[in-house]
C-alpha cells in the first residue's frame, strides 16, 4: 500500500498551525525563530510544501512540543485517504460525476451478471 505524501504533509501542517495558534504565536514570529520566511511556514502549514525534518524539529522545540505530536499515525493516514474521505473533499459537481460513473458501472455489471 502506498501512502499519500501530500496528505501526510497536509496533516502535519494542520498540526503545526493548530499548535502554533494554541501557543498564541504569530506565523511571522515562529517563521523568524526557525529561520524561514513567513511564506515558507504558511506553505508548511497548508501542506503545499514538504517540510524539512530539521524545520519540524525546530518548530517542535519553539512550541515546546515533542516532534511526535506533529506526526500522524499510519492508521490516521489510511483513514483520511479512504475513498469516502476523498470523495467528501470534492466539489459537488465532481462528486456527481463520480457517482454517476459508479451507477453506470453497476448497471453494466447487472446487465452482464
Amino acid at each position: 500500500m502506498m501512502l499519500d505524501e501530500k496528505l501526510i504533509y497536509t496533516l502535519i501542517g494542520k498540526r503545526i498551525k493548530d499548535k502554533r495558534n494554541a501557543a498564541g504565536k504569530l506565523q511571522a514570529k515562529l517563521a523568524e525563530s526557525i529561520g524561514v520566511s513567513r511564506a515558507s511556514l504558511a506553505n508548511y502549514e497548508s501542506g503545499n510544501t514538504a517540510i524539512y525534518i530539521s524545520d519540524l524539529y525546530l518548530i517542535a522545540d519553539q512550541l515546546g512540543k515533542d516532534i511526535n505530536e506533529f506526526l500522524p499515525s499510519v492508521e490516521e493516514i489510511k483513514s483520511a485517504s479512504s475513498p469516502e474521505k476523498r470523495l467528501d473533499k470534492l466539489e459537488n459537481s465532481k462528486k456527481k460525476e463520480i457517482l454517476d460513473f459508479i451507477d453506470t458501472l453497476n448497471k453494466r455489471e447487472g446487465e452482464n451478471g
